[in-house]
């Protein structure tokens, strides 16, 4: 893993030394975008759905249950949590705004999201809003039984579908879930659209003391995930142990705004009673440790 570190931290310092002004374009652009009328978005839904730990895993997402899961994913999301309040030095603005990537297909990373998820919604200061934005692959769309439900893709296609109507409020307290949505063959123009940034600037305004946590297609499958990374306050960057090579991981890298925070989380890592490690490539640098998961 130190050599992994040491290529991104190297790749990081070379970025920083190139053109300045990205991150704050992208923010200027957001805030025109959120200029624009949207009714007020709020967690009030009438849409419900419940979480049946027997049934995720005959759809292949796995919900830790036993203490030492319980434990690393505490781990991994207390500086996410930390820096969305703003105790952290490098706190980044929208750091409520959280995507969860990967380089490639494979690495865990809707089923990292997932449980991730349920952790931050056991803390007491924050909801927790979940939107699948993998429009290629839903998988946890598909897991949660609402791949045909209305969602993302319809939010952004249709200014008359209320937030409400596109988000689930699930058995999980302080949980939502919102689908990825109708299948579209624009999803991709939609996901980086002016609407989306402008979605995701009200999701920060309206949804102050809300965690949305983003899980989006891997960096190197579509145009559009480095776009939603560029909207969202912090990066979470998922690689599996022994399988993604270090050519792949820093050209999914390289497609990220170095400046922001990214933590890094090695999937099946060799690390004593854990088998995720998880670091930071943007920001201030830390190392904690998380389970390990298979799919997504």
């Amino acid at each position: 893993m130190s050599r992994i570190e040491d290529a991104l931290h190297k790749l990081q310092r070379e970025r920083r030394a190139g053109p300045a002004g990205s991150a704050a374009t992208e923010r200027r652009a957001a805030a025109v975008a959120a200029s624009e009328t949207l009714r007020a978005f709020t967690l009030n839904t009438t849409q419900r759905v419940k979480l049946s730990a027997a049934t995720l895993n005959r759809r292949g997402v796995r919900a830790w249950a036993e203490d030492r899961g319980k434990r690393e994913f505490g781990q991994i999301k207390r500086p996410l949590i930390d820096r969305a309040a703003g105790r952290l030095a490098d706190h980044a603005v929208g750091g409520t705004i959280v995507l969860v990537t990967s380089a490639a297909p494979g690495e865990g990373k809707s089923l990292t999201t997932f449980n991730l998820a349920l952790s931050m919604a056991a803390e007491r200061d924050f909801s927790v809003l979940l939107v699948d934005a993998d429009t290629i692959k839903p998988d946890l769309s598909t897991a949660l039984g609402l791949a045909s439900s209305h969602g993302l893709t319809n939010l952004l296609a249709d200014g008359a579908v209320p937030f409400e109507e596109a988000i689930w409020k699930t058995s999980v307290d302080g949980l939502y879930f919102m689908p990825a949505g109708t299948e579209r063959s624009d999803a991709a123009e939609l996901l980086g659209s002016q609407r989306m940034r402008q979605v995701v600037q009200r999701l920060v305004e309206d949804l102050p003391h809300t965690l949305v946590l983003i899980d989006s297609s891997p960096l190197l499958l579509t145009n559009e995930s480095p776009v939603l990374a560029a909207l969202a306050g912090q990066v979470v960057f998922v690689v599996r142990a022994n399988r993604t090579p270090r050519a792949l991981v820093l050209e999914a890298l390289n497609r990220l705004d170095p400046s922001k925070p990214i933590g890094l989380v090695l999937n099946g890592a060799s690390a004593p009673e854990a088998n995720y490690y998880y670091g930071q490539y943007g920001g201030a640098k830390s190392g904690e440790t998380a389970n390990d998961h298979s799919a997504g």
